[in-house]
């Protein structure tokens, strides 16, 4: 009987993979979009003390995207997500906002989970139905 060959990497959900960890810089951010067709979930994922966390890519006051280019979530000291429609800022730790038009409000928040080097939406979250909340 012949022993079952070992690949030595991890099989993943493609499907749930938001980024890889090395596109993350110690202090930086990535967006994502997740699924298909013309409504897919937008979010980004955050660098925070030592590990990362992903948020809809909705500000908690107008709801509207929170950048305008590529990947820019963060304010100049990278300290903290900024929204660029009219300067609310948000703790990266927590997405509470802290400053600005949505005081004491919060981002959505979005279950990941690191593996194989990359950052994937945690299994409790059902992307489909995300992406028909909040797309």
């Amino acid at each position: 009987m012949a022993d079952a060959p070992m690949t030595g990497a991890a099989t993943i959900d493609a499907a749930r993979v938001l980024c890889r960890l090395d596109e993350l810089a110690p202090s930086g951010c990535r967006e994502f979009r997740l699924g298909g067709g013309e409504w897919p979930l937008r979010g980004f994922v955050v660098r925070v003390d030592g590990g990362v966390r992903a948020y809809v890519n909705r500000c908690a006051h107008l709801r509207y995207p929170l950048n305008y280019l590529p990947d820019e979530f963060l304010t100049y000291d990278h300290q903290m997500i900024e929204c660029t429609m009219h300067g609310a800022v948000f703790e990266k730790d927590s997405g509470l906002c802290v400053g600005g038009p949505c005081l004491g409000r919060s981002l959505v928040a979005l279950p990941v989970r690191i593996e194989a080097g990359c950052v994937l939406l945690a299994d409790e979250a059902d992307p489909q139905e995300l992406a028909a909340r909040y797309a």
